[in-house]
């Protein structure tokens, strides 16, 4: 759960949709979860405060590679810093989209990642 989600505060779907991708990666990349079930997503948690350190910190706490510290580091942000969709699957990590130029056509391309990844589970 993001940390809007989280504190009941305002928040973007779309972004926070990034924050739970974010976690899936270090999930899978990393074979730990990013926050453990007494854990909470604010300031304070040393788990939480880990992933808002930057990848530098994410490279070394959960050993992961420069290129997947630089994708979770672009997600894990403040909800008004954090990448969007298309953003992160176009880093170096992932490059698996073409660049696109608009927020609506982000919000399409998201659409169809989502769909593809249903239909492939």
């Amino acid at each position: 759960m993001s940390p809007e989600r989280f504190a009941e505060r305002k928040f973007d779907g779309q972004s926070s949709d990034v924050w739970s991708f974010g976690m899936c990666v270090l999930a899978m990349t990393s074979g730990h979860m990013g926050l453990g079930p007494n854990d909470t997503p604010e300031s304070g948690c040393r788990r939480f405060d880990l992933l808002m350190g930057g990848p530098r910190l994410l490279k070394t706490e959960w050993s992961i590679g420069a290129d997947e510290a630089e994708l979770l580091g672009s997600i894990f942000r403040k909800q008004e810093q954090r990448c969007t969709i298309g953003t992160a699957l176009r880093s170096k990590y992932l490059r698996v989209v073409p660049e696109t130029g608009s927020r609506k056509q982000e919000s399409a391309l998201s659409k169809r990642v989502r769909k593809k990844l249903a239909f492939n589970l």
